[in-house]
Formats: C-alpha cells, sequence, structure tokens
C-alpha cells in the first residue's frame, strides 16, 4: 500500500481513506476468490474461422472491414505443374490465400503477479520506492523489476483499469488522511532496461507516496497448432498460428493452396517455411472441402469449414459472333456468364476489346496465360450490374460501346478481338472462348469494315499455276490466285471472267474462297490458331491490303507464259455488307516452264524383256540427253547428273539447238558403273522454275540410265564350294558362273551391271556351251556333268571375249581348275571298351559287318526302341570271325536314325564311307529324316542333314541357313519340340556318363543318352 504522513492529513480525510482502503480490501479478496476459483469454472469454448484474401469473405460473424460475413467461404487453389502440369486455369492474385483467425482468450491465460517495494524503484519524480512530494498534476515514472511471473521480458496484460484497481500505496507516517488524495496511474509501458515495464503516474495531491505493491497481469505472445485437413482422403498437415498482441486471445495465419499441398505464409503474402507438416494433402478436385481445427483451452477440438471451387464460371457469347463483320462500329456486346459454384462476383465481369487501330489485330487484347492487358489501348465496355449481388449464378448484358471501336478516323477496315472476363467469389477468372475444339484460349474477334472489295493493288500479288488442295496451295495449271482487299460472301463463278492472252474470254468453272475470317472449313481465324501461320504465309506475297484469296480453276490448262487478266463481271460482296460491281486485275505468269527430255545415242544391246538395256537406257561411255520446253528459257536449262542421291556425276554443257531444244551430252570419265539420275531445271526469267528428275534415281519421275563401263569376271564355284582350284568328291558337280554376286577378293569377283551373254564355254577343251544354262536375271550360268567326271583335274575355260554384256563390254580370259577326289571315309575314334557312336548319314554298303570291319569290334547293339529290350544285337563269331545278329533282336545292317553301342579290344578307328550330299543330277527329292522316341531314355543318333559333314573325323554339327552359310547347332536346337529330363553323353575316356546343358554342342558321331519326360514325338535332325 501507499502510505503518507499521518501529520499532513485532517480526520475527515483519514475516515475517507479508510473507506477508500476498505473497498480496495474487499475489491482485492474478489480478486484473489475469482483467482482462486478459475479451475472450478467453466471455460468458455474456442472458436475458428476463415477468409478468403481475395473476395475478404469471412465467416467470423462481426468481421472487421474490409471482411464481410458469409456461413460458406470459398477458396480455390494454384495448379502446381509438378503435379499435373499446367490445365490452362487461371486464378486472380491471392485467390488461393486463406486467412485462418483462432478466438480463445483463456487458451494463453494472464497470469496475476505482484511487485513489492524491493523491487520497484521511482526514477522520476522520486527515489527509491517513494514518490517525492510534489506539485498537484506532476508526474513520476516507476520501473518494476525482479518479477517471477512469465519470461524474461514478459510485458504486462490488461487494460489500464485492471493495473489501477491492484495498485496499492500509502502516505508517508501511516497517517490515514487521505480525503481527497489519490494517486492515479495514466499509463504503462516496456521501458529500455532489459525489457523491464515502466509506470507513469500523476500526483493529485501533494505528499510523499510509498509504493507498498503493484500487482498486473503478465502476459507472452500465444501460440497455437492449427490442422488442415482434405475430405477427399484420410490426410492433413498442421502448422503453428500466433497470437495477433499481447493476451489478445485472438490467433491468426495464412495458408495457400496450392494443388496437392498447402502452404503457409506470412501475413504481408510472401512465402514463408511450412511448421510441423508435410504440406501434402489432396485438394486437386474440382470441389470438395477442406476442415480447419485447433484444440481449445478445454483441449476440445474446435472446426470450420473451407469449400473448394477450382472450376471457373463459363462465359457464353450471344453477339457479335466471333469472326463475324459489321459496318457497325458500334456493336452491341452481348453474352451471359454463370457459375454454379461459389457463385459470381459481379464486379469482375467485363468485356473489353482492343481498341488500337491495328488492321491485322496484330496484338492481341489479353494475354491468355494470366488475364493481364497487353494491348496498348484496352477499353472497357460499360456493363450495367443492377439487381445483381455477389453470389448470383448467372448473369446477362447486353451493351454497345459509348463511342465508335477502333480509334480510327478514316474509313475503317479493321479486325478488333474482344473478351468476356468473370470471375467467381473463390477467385477462379474465366475468358471468353471463342473455340472450346481448339487448344487453348480463342478470342472472339470482329471486322468493323466499311470499305468496298475488291482486287489488291500489285500485279504480282495475282499468278497462275496456283491452287488451294483444302489444306495448302498447290501447283495446278489449270487455275490462277487473284488477292482481294477483304473478306468475300455468296461468292459465283459467274461473278467474274478470265480473258487470255490469246483474246478468248472464259468463265472459270470452280471458285474458292479463302477468307482471313474464316479458313476452308469455316472456322474463325484467331489470334491462337494454328491456321493463322499458314494463313499469313498465304498472304504475305500478296502485300498488306489482301484480306482473302481467290483460286480460279478454268477447263484446260494455262499456258506456261500466259498472262490473262481477271475481271468482276457481276456484284460481289464482303462478310460485312460491303459491295463492288467493277474492276480488273492482271494475273502475271506463275507457271514453270513443262520440261520434256528424251535419252539416246547410248551403246546398249539389249531388249526390254529383262532390263532396260537399250540405247536410251544403256551405256559403256556416253550417253545424249535432249531437252525441250514449252516456252522461252532464256539463260538454258541446266542439266545435272547424279550418281548417287546429293552426288553430283556430271554438269554437262547444254547446246541450244532452237525451238525451244537443247542438247547435252553425258560422257563417263571413269566414273563407278551403276545407275545415274537426272535431274534438269529451266527459269523461265519470271521467276518461275521449272524441274524434272531428281538427285534419287529410285524416285518416280525421275529419268534414269545406267552406266557399265567394263565387264566383271565371273565368280566361279562348284558344289557351292567357291575359291581358286576347288576340290569336290562329288562326280558330277554343279558348276556355277555367276557375274552378278560380289565375291570379295583378291580378286573381287561379280557384280556386273547389265545381262551377259555367253558365245563359248569349254571344259576340257570340249565346248560346252549348248548344256550350258542362264538364268532368268541373265547373269547367272550352271553346268551339270551329263556323265561322271574321271578323277582328276578338269579345267573349266571362259576365253577373250567368249561373254559379252548388253553394254558391249567383251570378257577377258577366265579359267577354273576342279579336281575329282576319291570320296573318303567318316572316321570314329574308338577305345578299348565299351563306345556310344552314331554316323551322321547312311552306309554306302549298310551291311553291318562292311561298317564294324575290324576283328578287334567284337559287339554292337543298336538302339530300337520298337523292339523288347529296345536294342539290336550282333556279336562276332570267333570262327568265322563275322559278327554274328542274334536270334532274336539280331542287328543285321546300320543306318544313320539308330545309335550304337560299340564294344572293342582295341583302339582302332571305325571307318565307314557314307553318302554324301544330294546330287543336282539326282533323281528323286531328298526325304525327311525323323528319330522315333518313347518315354523314357532313349539313345538318339546325331545327323547331318545337310550330308556336308560326313567324311573326315568327328566335329561340331552345324545346320545350313537361308541364302548360305551355317549356324551352330546346340543340345535344346537339336532336339527341337521333344520334351525332355536330363541329357547325357557317354564318355569312353573316362568310363562314365556326362551331363549336359541345353546349350552345349551337338557333334557328328555322338550320341545323345535322352530322358524323354513328355509325350513322345519325333526329333526332326
Amino acid at each position: 500500500m501507499w502510505v503518507r504522513n499521518a501529520d499532513a492529513r485532517g480526520t475527515e480525510a483519514v475516515k475517507l481513506s479508510v473507506k477508500w482502503l476498505a473497498g480496495l480490501a474487499v475489491l482485492v479478496l474478489a480478486i484473489v476468490a475469482v483467482v482462486g476459483s478459475t479451475s472450478a469454472t467453466k471455460a468458455a469454448a474456442g472458436k475458428i474461422y476463415v477468409a478468403n484474401e481475395w473476395s475478404k469473405i469471412t465467416n467470423e460473424p462481426t468481421p472487421a472491414d474490409p471482411y464481410t460475413f458469409s456461413s460458406t467461404v470459398y477458396s480455390t487453389f494454384e495448379d502446381d505443374p509438378l503435379v499435373q502440369g499446367s490445365s490452362g486455369r487461371i486464378i486472380l492474385p491471392g485467390a488461393n490465400v486463406v486467412k485462418i483467425v483462432m478466438i480463445d482468450a483463456e487458451l494463453n491465460p494472464s497470469v496475476p503477479t505482484t511487485v513489492t517495494g524491493a523491487n520497484i524503484t521511482v526514477i522520476a519524480g522520486g527515489t527509491g520506492d517513494t514518490i517525492a512530494t510534489g506539485i498537484p498534476g506532476d508526474t513520476a515514472t516507476i520501473e518494476l523489476t525482479g518479477r517471477t511471473v512469465g519470461a524474461a521480458n514478459s510485458p504486462i496484460a490488461g487494460t489500464l483499469a485492471d493495473v489501477v484497481a491492484n495498485t496499492v500505496v500509502s502516505v508517508d507516517g501511516g497517517t490515514t488522511n487521505l480525503i481527497g488524495n489519490q494517486l492515479d496511474i495514466i499509463s504503462f509501458f516496456e521501458g529500455s532496461d532489459a525489457g523491464d515495464p515502466w509506470i507513469k503516474v500523476e500526483i493529485n495531491v501533494a505528499a510523499n507516496y510509498l509504493l507498498n505493491h503493484i500487482t498486473y497481469d503478465t502476459s507472452i505472445v500465444g501460440t497455437t497448432e492449427v490442422t488442415v485437413a482434405s475430405d477427399l482422403e484420410n490426410s492433413n498437415v498442421t502448422f503453428i498460428a500466433s497470437e495477433t498482441g499481447i493476451g489478445t486471445g485472438r490467433y491468426e495465419g495464412f495458408i495457400q493452396l496450392i494443388e496437392n499441398g498447402v502452404t503457409k505464409i506470412s501475413g504481408d503474402g510472401s512465402t514463408g517455411a511450412l511448421t510441423g507438416g508435410t504440406g501434402a494433402v489432396d485438394i486437386f478436385a474440382g470441389t470438395g472441402q477442406l476442415t480447419l481445427s485447433f484444440k481449445d483451452n478445454a483441449n476440445n477440438t474446435q472446426e470450420t469449414l473451407l469449400s473448394l471451387d477450382s472450376a471457373p464460371p463459363t462465359n457464353t457469347i450471344t453477339a457479335p459472333a466471333s469472326g463475324s463483320a459489321t459496318q457497325d462500329d458500334t456493336p452491341i456486346f452481348s453474352g451471359t456468364v454463370s457459375e454454379s459454384g461459389s457463385g459470381l462476383k459481379i464486379d469482375e465481369i467485363k468485356v473489353k476489346w482492343d481498341n488500337t487501330a491495328d488492321a491485322n489485330n496484330s496484338g492481341p487484347v489479353v494475354n491468355v496465360a494470366t488475364g493481364n492487358n497487353l494491348a496498348s489501348d484496352v477499353q472497357e465496355l460499360s456493363i450495367s450490374t443492377s439487381g445483381a449481388v455477389d453470389g448470383d449464378t448467372a448473369f446477362s448484358f447486353s451493351e454497345d460501346p459509348s463511342s465508335p471501336i477502333p480509334d480510327f478516323s478514316g474509313d475503317k477496315d479493321h479486325i478488333v478481338d474482344w473478351v468476356i472476363v468473370s470471375a467467381d467469389l473463390a477467385g477462379n477468372l474465366a475468358l471468353s472462348d471463342a473455340d472450346s475444339g481448339k487448344s487453348g484460349i480463342q478470342l472472339p474477334t470482329i471486322q468493323i469494315d466499311e470499305v468496298d472489295p475488291g482486287f489488291t493493288d500489285t500485279a504480282a500479288d495475282h499468278k497462275t499455276g496456283l491452287a488451294w488442295d483444302g489444306t495448302k496451295e498447290v501447283v495446278a495449271r489449270n487455275s490462277l490466285r487473284v488477292g482481294v482487299t477483304d473478306d468475300l460472301t455468296n461468292i459465283q463463278t459467274s461473278d467474274f471472267t478470265i480473258k487470255l492472252d490469246s483474246g478468248s474470254t472464259i468463265v472459270p468453272t470452280r471458285v474458292t474462297v479463302l477468307n482471313k475470317l474464316e479458313d476452308s472449313d469455316g472456322d474463325p481465324f484467331n489470334i491462337d490458331d494454328s491456321d493463322d501461320a499458314t494463313f499469313d504465309e498465304l498472304l504475305k506475297p500478296l502485300g498488306a491490303s489482301a484480306k482473302a484469296v481467290l483460286y480460279f480453276e478454268v477447263s484446260n490448262d494455262f499456258l506456261s507464259d500466259d498472262t490473262p487478266l481477271a475481271s468482276i463481271q457481276d456484284t460481289i460482296t464482303d462478310l460485312a455488307g460491303n459491295s463492288e460491281t467493277l474492276g480488273d486485275r492482271e494475273v502475271s505468269d506463275g507457271i514453270a516452264p513443262s520440261i520434256t527430255i528424251t535419252l539416246s545415242d547410248g551403246s546398249g544391246t539389249g531388249a526390254v524383256s529383262l532390263a532396260d538395256e537399250g540405247p536410251d537406257k544403256l551405256t559403256k561411255d556416253t550417253i545424249k540427253i535432249t531437252i525441250t520446253s514449252d516456252e522461252s528459257v532464256p539463260a538454258g536449262p541446266v542439266v545435272k547428273v547424279y550418281s548417287a542421291v546429293s552426288n553430283v556425276d556430271d554438269t554437262p554443257q547444254v547446246l541450244a539447238e532452237g525451238s525451244n531444244t537443247w542438247t547435252a551430252t553425258f560422257t563417263s570419265e571413269g566414273d563407278a558403273d551403276g545407275k545415274r539420275a537426272i535431274e534438269i531445271t529451266a527459269d523461265d526469267g519470271k521467276g518461275n522454275n521449272g524441274t524434272l528428275g531428281s538427285d534419287d534415281n529410285e524416285k518416280a519421275g525421275t529419268p534414269v540410265f545406267t552406266l557399265d563401263s567394263s565387264m566383271a569376271a565371273p565368280s566361279l564355284s562348284v558344289g557351292g564350294a567357291a575359291g581358286v582350284d576347288p576340290k569336290t568328291d562329288q562326280t558330277r558337280p554343279s558348276i556355277i558362273i555367276d557375274y552378278k554376286t560380289v565375291v570379295t577378293g583378291p580378286p573381287a569377283k561379280g557384280g556386273e551391271v547389265s545381262t551377259v551373254t555367253l558365245s563359248k564355254v569349254q571344259l576340257d577343251g570340249t565346248d560346252i556351251t549348248p548344256d550350258v544354262i542362264a538364268a532368268s536375271d541373265g547373269k547367272r550360268f550352271f553346268y551339270i556333268p551329263p556323265t561322271d567326271l574321271t578323277l582328276g583335274e578338269h579345267t573349266l575355260l571362259i576365253d577373250d571375249g567368249d561373254a559379252i554384256d548388253a553394254a558391249g563390254n567383251e570378257s577377258t580370259k577366265q579359267e577354273l581348275k576342279v579336281t575329282i577326289e576319291e570320296r573318303k571315309t567318316f572316321d570314329l575314334d574308338i577305345f578299348a571298351g565299351w563306345n556310344a557312336i552314331s554316323f551322321p548319314s547312311d552306309p554306302v554298303d549298310p551291311d553291318v559287318n562292311s561298317v564294324f570291319d575290324n576283328a578287334g569290334h567284337d559287339a554292337v547293339l543298336g538302339f530300337d526302341p520298337s523292339v523288347d529290350g529296345q536294342w539290336l544285337v550282333s556279336i562276332r563269331d570267333s570262327v568265322s570271325q563275322l559278327l554274328e545278329p542274334a536270334t532274336e533282336n539280331g542287328l543285321t545292317s546300320v543306318k544313320s536314325t539308330q545309335a550304337y553301342w560299340v564294344h572293342s579290344l582295341n583302339f582302332e578307328q571305325v571307318k565307314a564311307l557314307l553318302v554324301g550330299e544330294v546330287l543336282p543330277a539326282s533323281g528323286s527329292p531328298p526325304g525327311i529324316i525323323t528319330i522315333q522316341t518313347v518315354l523314357g531314355f532313349n539313345a538318339i543318333a546325331v545327323i547331318d542333314t545337310s550330308r556336308k559333314l560326313t567324311t573326315g573325323a568327328s566335329t561340331a554339327l552345324v545346320r545350313q541357313v537361308v541364302g548360305g552359310g551355317t549356324t551352330p547347332v546346340k543340345v535344346s536346337d537339336y532336339l527341337g519340340k521333344l520334351t525332355f529330363g536330363r541329357v547325357y553323353r557317354w564318355d569312353p575316356e573316362i568310363l562314365s556318363f556326362v551331363l549336359l546343358v541345353d546349350t552345349d554342342p551337338v557333334n557328328t558321331g555322338d550320341v545323345l543318352f535322352v530322358e524323354v519326360t513328355g509325350t513322345p514325338v519325333p526329333v526332326f535332325p
């Protein structure tokens, strides 16, 4: 309490002071009672609200300006290109920013604290804990130190009245003469000394006041955790919101909604880090709700809802139709805006147009990606919104501009683009789209046209030889193109005539109109329409005044140098209703010279039946090229001869022969043989360049001839074996003389360009030409001796000049030495003991004693699954020394489809003469070989169906492939479709079965012991 010296006060003052002190005492007791009973009193529930920071709509019941109340608050979200990619949605700035407000006075309660005299320092107007005598109205400043409640620098919480009510003072000396004496606290604030509070007081009565104690509430700015959850999935994100001030009990935070996520941002709108959560919340649906919640002072969850609306309003254009034209420069703009979600924001409904006088509409009114104005002169339509309110689901308008558009003083012929702009209460922005079938926003356009149509001024705009095929401009000799200054409508062929250079006048049979405002399909050409680039390129050569193109088709082709006159014969009308009845324009020559060529004087002597080998298609050195044109070519044509694509082989000199005819002669200078492509170009001097042919001899329409300057040497082969002095054991081998197939050298052989005629072929000095057969290609020849050739060397001879190709090149001497050798045996190594063997082909003499003629081979068993025990047996008789078949299941002959066990008393080889390859002169075709199998283990022979591996030692089995060559055979390849388990091979060296795998190679002479596990099927070697 504050104490004053009693000597300075009267009796009545003392009585009044007693009453005052008693009242303070009662008040203090009441405060203590309330504070002491807080835990027993039911706390008020907290509240949570949201607000859209763009629309300033909140569900807080009594919001402060500029916020307005609505029970439902909508928000939208920003597309995240990393999640879905850009969808073309546009939202208004801040529309996805949401303010969250929590109100809970008891969530962070203030705590009363008392400061006594020891911690009270008068730093102005007194000393220590005493305020000095002063003049009424003077002030004193007091610093409070040593606080015991709250964190460091905790401020005073509550109102000024709270502090006054809890402050006790007394007069020096303890007298009670306090009548009329009162100490008023007039302010409290933070000092600069470590944040200790300061109190400033006003002294009403001149006296010394002792400051007994001062009680006040203290607090710090509190925080609370906010949870944002989606109704689309079981996920949520949390972050921390802060109290708006000391002891206010109001907590605020801002979040930004981004597709599939939430980001906490600071109050000024700058992005900040999300605290206490991942940020991932499923909000990418067009509609839905977010639930926002926090725990209040009683630990109860308080919630509020935020509705999502990502669909923009729909802007429907009523008038003017996009792409239309009118003479009225104050056209009525009308349309309807509808919104089924959050409702319309009425003051955001606008109509804007580009008022710049750029006739071809070079700049759009808005950037459709952002909604920002781009045109230098954008005007806005004044729209009456009387009776409409925010939240309406539909709004219609129909207004005309207050002044003419665009801003141009002369006769107008301008394309003006415009747009309807609207937004909903969630902040989604919508722009009117003139063509929803095309990608992106297509801005509507209207042409303000007060100019009559006509031909463009420059004759070069109008050319013969050009037509429209529905998608692009093409060359057509029966058509011409003219440029027109405006878009046209209701055009008929009878509206025009065409006067030829000959003086005759014709009416076109067909007319095609291509307007700037319409393409060939009737769709508008708009700023973002991909057709614009095509149309602009089309108009570019026609000059700035061209707005449309006319293509006239006539019955007959124009002459290459014709320059007709196109005339208007009837009224033509543009899209705006302007009309014209007179006018003509000269059409310039746009047709390139028509070129033809003939080839002659080559050395080719062949007939067309096999190939183009006449003198107009084949030469060994020179060929003449004759060129004609249907119009004058002042500089003469240019001739290029290509040996390959883009590879110029020759540019022969062109000689004028008169009457638009020229000749050029190609001469080979050691060039490589092969096809040659011809390309002729001719310029009529008017910018029309005619071309015939190309650099590609495979391209249709390209003139082609063949250069064959030498006779290739043939590749000679015997029995399929090529090379120098081949050897064969076939007594009637197939001999092939091949001028076609290229064989690498040295020397390289084959590759003859043209067909070949053989006049004489000799074998051992005998003329065999009548027996040599030519293939259908005229480049390969076959000879098979009618009788067996004797063993030894034989010579095949094609002498100098005995062969000539169709280009007239003669052969040089070609000789082949062929050696017929005695056929060799197939030799298999045999170990003492048991050996498992097979033969890749049938023995020439299949008798078991002919094949196994070594006396040391005393037993032979052949696998035959069709007999009991599955083996046929033959044992060598000790008297006759012959292999004698067993009484039952005896083995008498040897064949390739059978596998054998051979028991030997020595290490002597089995040498068997086997049937070789099928001879060309064979009387019967080769058969299909099969090996039958049974369930369980089978002994399967290894057969070479080509019979090429039937002499010499055992070797890896290969199979022939199409076109020649071979491929190795593996176990799985050999067994084919057979379903099998284990596969073994017998090794006589180690006297053991060896397990094989699918990829192991198969060798001739081997036996595969195969476990058949599925349905037995034959093996096809």
